[in-house]
């Protein structure tokens, strides 16, 4: 084999077209020779995989973009597992089609195939090898399709938590989507991450201070430690008095040891300063939000009262 079969099998990891094949001068006779001899297998019509084994998921990823044709793209959750996104990872391959297009089957690993408004002969704007869609794309695209809401805000929220893109260049994404399912909402949600929001417990309970009209919330706000190290709240919120108080929502991380007394000590910090601080479990803000609101309504208020 000469030197573009073999620049092409290591590119494609072992996952070839048919014609690729031929425009890399494997002939017809070629390919069949070593699928009969099974060091190869054909897969679906148009594809051939260069060994006998079971695919790899990078190779799964190659098998379904090049069954679905050349117009195709991976999407969704898989292109942002391929883009480095960690914790929303699907056990399928995701694929996105111009409209009109009918793939092959594919039965040896779960494929699903989603339709764009993009005619047939016209072009995704696609990165990569195998190609896929944008961050930006991919995340609208698996928060419009997720059955429920709270997993899609959440999606958007991981997206920008791993800095894979930013709130602005999700809203944006979300415009040229259209009327997508949970657009209110995933539109709520991105306003909040663009202010500072990034975890969809800071979302939650920006959304219960609302709920509960308990003042302006300020996200992510900064202070220096007496080291003189910058450090973030998650929220500041402030009464029509002027009171101020600081809240913390801790997930399962923060029961950690290290993080544990990280937070304990920055709480500390925060007291010494003269600084009120009120700590939230996130399991708080969906079982027992009246009573979390309350508290920081009664804090606010011992607040301005002291400070008369």
């Amino acid at each position: 084999m000469d030197k573009a079969f073999r620049e092409l099998a290591a590119r494609q990891d072992s996952v070839v077209r048919r014609r690729q094949l031929r425009d890399a001068g494997v002939s017809r006779g070629v390919e069949r020779a070593h699928v009969q001899a099974g060091r190869w297998r054909p897969f679906a019509d148009t594809v051939v995989i260069l060994h006998n084994g079971p695919l790899t998921p990078e190779q799964q990823r190659w098998a379904a973009v090049l069954t679905a044709g050349s117009r195709s793209a991976l999407a969704e959750r898989t292109a942002l597992e391929v883009a480095g996104l960690r914790g929303w990872e699907d056990d399928g391959v995701h694929i996105l089609t111009p409209r009109g297009r009918t793939a092959p089957p594919i039965s040896e690993f779960r494929v699903v195939m989603h339709e764009t408004r993009v005619p047939a002969g016209g072009c995704l704007a696609v990165i990569g090898d195998p190609q896929r869609t944008r961050v930006e794309r991919s995340a609208i695209d698996a928060a419009g399709w997720s059955p429920r809401v709270r997993p899609a805000c959440g999606l958007v929220a991981a997206v920008v938590q791993q800095r894979l893109s930013t709130g602005p260049r999700l809203l944006v994404a979300l415009d040229a989507a259209g009327a997508i399912r949970h657009r209110r909402a995933l539109r709520l949600a991105l306003y909040d991450i663009t202010g500072g929001a990034e975890a969809l417990s800071e979302i939650d309970f920006v959304s219960m201070c609302r709920r509960y009209d308990l003042g302006r919330v300020i996200h992510q706000a900064v202070r220096l430690d007496a080291e003189g190290r910058r450090r973030y709240l998650d929220a500041l919120i402030e009464s029509d008095s002027g009171a101020q108080v600081a809240c913390e929502v801790d997930g399962a991380v923060h029961l950690l040891p290290g993080t544990y007394w990280d937070d304990m000590s920055r709480a500390n910090e925060l007291l010494i300063a003269g600084q009120a601080v009120l700590r939230f479990p996130t399991v708080a803000l969906r079982l027992d939000e009246a009573r979390a609101a309350d508290q920081i309504r009664r804090a606010l208020i011992a607040i301005g009262r002291a400070a008369a």
